[in-house]
């Protein structure tokens, strides 16, 4: 079977087939790797990410709760909530952001730390150097 040619593949409308002309004349490869599958700095990266930004947020959002000026604070200078500030005040904003957001919050960054540590297991564990 031969390969469509660039007009051809205009004409027909085909996506893969513009997906393929322009893949043979770029002359892109996926060298040594199935599609999907990972290198190891990949896996490296991304767990070390993961963990990073979870510990950060578990740490931030612990400080918000537990210290009532510092979510004050917070509230009166974050451009993300000025909307909850203007629509419930800067009191009923506390009290949904300590009972709902920043649980939420906590829950998530806890899900980035066992996601990071499960890529740092895999790392470690599959040897993926």
């Amino acid at each position: 079977m031969s390969r469509p040619t660039k007009r051809s593949a205009r004409t027909a409308g085909n996506l893969s087939a513009k997906i393929g002309c322009c893949r043979a004349a770029v002359g892109w490869r996926n060298v040594g790797r199935t599609e999907g599958q990972q290198t190891a700095m990949e896996v490296l990266i991304y767990s070390i990410f993961s963990l990073a930004a979870g510990a950060y947020f578990l740490v931030r959002n612990i400080r918000l709760m537990r210290d009532e000026n510092a979510l004050r604070e917070y509230l009166s200078k974050s451009p993300k909530a000025l909307v909850w500030v203007q629509k419930y005040g800067v009191e009923g904003a506390m009290r949904m952001a300590r009972d709902s957001s920043l649980r939420l919050g906590l829950v998530m960054a806890v899900g980035l730390m066992v996601a990071g540590g499960y890529g740092m297991f895999r790392y470690v564990q599959y040897g993926l150097s």
